[in-house]
């Protein structure tokens, strides 16, 4: 690709595609929003990365205050795997204990890819357990993914019960994904679960490096651990995280959601072996891998650009019918053995 702008991509070839790829989550705004963009270009006239903190600094974490207000005190990171990573060095700092229990993915650092099996590369488990009951005197944190794609009334009792039977352990909720793109900014503030500790980053700052690792004033500067990261006050980041969480308005976010769950619904219509899952800003692919694989090369053809990452934006939402045309046509084909693949089979991703 070549070039961006609201929800479309150009190719070398000057072909143009509908993305609903979204840059893996972090374009909540749609590529090139012109206040973001904006935001950038005057922030690159004063400066990138400066010797000392800036009050730009302070600024985004007041805004970030705003949209959090659970959130006492906080570090800027660049990426969510860098976010997960220091929770848990704070956590451990604080209540002087080792073990970590995880659910969900929480990025690529050694720590967490040592729980997926084979972990090729990596010979230690950094004393994590895997959604493993242990006796709670042991266990510094719980770091979880408060939904991954089930935001089912079970995962919210599953998720209070969590919080209330954790004992001292701290209890890490990893929003990277989730943050800015759910009704009342988080998870953890629409269903009332407020966490120890919180990381957020993807759409944030619309497409610039930018994590948050945030909470309890008493955790978060509870002694000299050490969480350090030259570009972490980088200004352009900032710059454009203050941009996009000026321009996020919850009343939007639940506009949003309800055009995805538009899209969502209409599409798991059209055949039951292709469907979509997860919650209207986020979704993932289930059903037969090759009608799936046939449906993105079609797609692809006729200017849509699917993966296997799914996220909705506002940007989205004028182009859902076509998009929704294009696939029944498409998978009518299909059914019809009209498509035949044209490559390989797309391999299985990173799994748990």
């Amino acid at each position: 690709m070549v070039k961006g702008k609201g929800c479309f991509l150009w190719d070398v070839d000057g072909n143009k595609y509908i993305d609903y790829i979204g840059s893996l989550g972090c374009l909540t705004l749609g590529h090139c929003h012109p206040k973001v963009d904006e935001a950038i270009r005057k922030q690159l006239e004063k400066g990138i990365t400066h010797s000392l903190p800036t009050t730009l600094e302070c600024d985004v974490a007041e805004l970030i205050r705003e949209k959090f207000p659970f959130i006492e005190s906080m570090k800027f990171f660049k990426t969510g795997s860098e976010a997960c990573q220091s929770a848990v060095t704070i956590a451990r700092a604080y209540t002087n204990k080792t073990c970590i229990v995880s659910q969900g993915y929480h990025g690529h650092s050694p720590m967490f890819t040592s729980l997926t099996k084979p972990a090729l590369g990596i010979k230690d488990d950094f004393g994590l357990v895997k959604n493993t009951p242990l006796n709670q005197d042991i266990v510094a944190a719980h770091i979880i993914e408060p939904v991954e794609l089930d935001q089912t009334n079970e995962r919210k009792i599953a998720l209070k019960h969590l919080s209330e039977g954790k004992g001292d352990a701290l209890l890490i909720h990893d929003e990277i994904i989730t943050g800015g793109r759910w009704p009342q900014f988080s998870v953890s503030k629409d269903w009332g679960v407020i966490p120890d500790l919180i990381c957020l980053g993807k759409g944030l700052a619309n497409g610039l490096p930018f994590a948050v690792v945030g909470g309890r004033r008493e955790v978060m500067e509870c002694g000299e651990y050490f969480c350090s990261g030259t570009f972490n006050g980088e200004t352009l980041s900032l710059a454009a995280a203050q941009a996009t969480l000026t321009e996020l308005k919850n009343e939007d976010i639940v506009y949003l959601w309800s055009c995805g769950k538009y899209f969502m619904d209409e599409f798991n219509t059209l055949d039951k072996d292709v469907q979509l899952v997860g919650y209207p800003t986020r979704c993932a692919w289930k059903g037969d891998p090759l009608k799936r694989a046939l449906l993105w090369q079609e797609a692809l053809k006729a200017g849509i650009l699917f993966g296997r990452a799914f996220f909705y934006n506002w940007e989205l939402i004028p182009h859902a019918d076509y998009t929704l045309s294009v696939c029944k046509e498409v998978l009518t084909r299909i059914e019809r053995g009209e498509v035949k693949l044209e490559g390989r089979l797309p391999k299985d991703g990173f799994k748990d």
